[in-house]
């Protein structure tokens, strides 16, 4: 299953290896999830708004680190497209976790999305 040069099942692959037996880390995050979510936003993220990602390999690969985005209004488009750039252009690639106000996780449905995506 290829999409725009990345083989999704390879990444899901990789990216699984550091799960729990569950399949999905302390966080919430499920891997196996993408393969639903990945195309169209991959779609959106080389074809629609054509993101051109630079110094991605600044990223260390470990540890903490701050990824900041200017962006105004309530959805996040930004951040959905620099974790998009880390998982796709980035080798190895890195799930990148997001910061939300607080009563997102009050939204049905979203708060279990959200951290099945990270």
């Amino acid at each position: 299953m290829t999409q725009g040069g990345v083989d999704l099942r390879a990444l899901i692959e990789r990216l699984e290896a550091g799960q729990n037996a569950e399949g999905f880390d302390p966080f919430g995050f499920e891997p196996r999830f993408l393969r639903h979510v990945l195309p169209p936003v991959e779609w959106l993220y080389r074809r629609y708004w054509r993101v051109e990602t630079h110094d991605i390999e600044r990223v260390p690969d470990t540890g903490p680190v701050l990824l900041i985005s200017n962006h105004s209004g309530q959805v996040p488009i930004d951040g959905m497209m620099i974790g998009t750039a880390c998982l796709l252009d980035r080798d190895p690639p890195r799930v990148i976790r997001s910061m939300v106000e607080r009563w997102v996780t009050t939204i049905p449905y979203v708060s279990w999305l959200f951290a099945r995506l990270g």
